[in-house]
């Protein structure tokens, strides 16, 4: 019976923690992986962040990957697009920044974008 109590409590441990960093994190700053297309809280529940799309564009003299999102406060959009190591101007007072995107292979077939929120 203690097993069955204790494999509750990890897995109830686990839920939180996933619940928690799903819905905006309480601390900066915050490390989050979204996949292209989804939406979640930031920042202690600031903001609400859409990862819009991953797109390539002309930085620096070379073709660079960036990420297309969009910060949602106090019923203003506010769109941004992310150079990967740039943070952005403080929006909704947050800054983002592009940590990497991941390509789809054979097993996740959207993008995947790590972002740092700091507030």
């Amino acid at each position: 019976m203690k097993k069955y109590a204790f494999a509750g409590a990890v897995f109830l441990m686990a839920g939180l923690m996933f619940y928690f960093n799903r819905a905006g994190g309480f601390s900066s700053p915050q490390q989050l992986t979204m996949t292209a297309g989804s939406t979640s809280a930031v920042g202690g529940r600031k903001a609400s962040m859409w990862f819009a799309q991953p797109t390539e564009i002309y930085a620096n003299n070379r073709i660079e990957n960036a990420a297309m999102i969009t910060l949602t406060c106090d019923g203003k959009e506010n769109s941004l697009t992310l150079l990967k190591g740039e943070p952005s101007p403080v929006t909704c007072g947050l800054r983002v920044e592009l940590l990497g995107i991941r390509e789809p292979d054979k097993s996740a077939r959207v993008f995947r974008g790590t972002f740092r929120i700091t507030w």
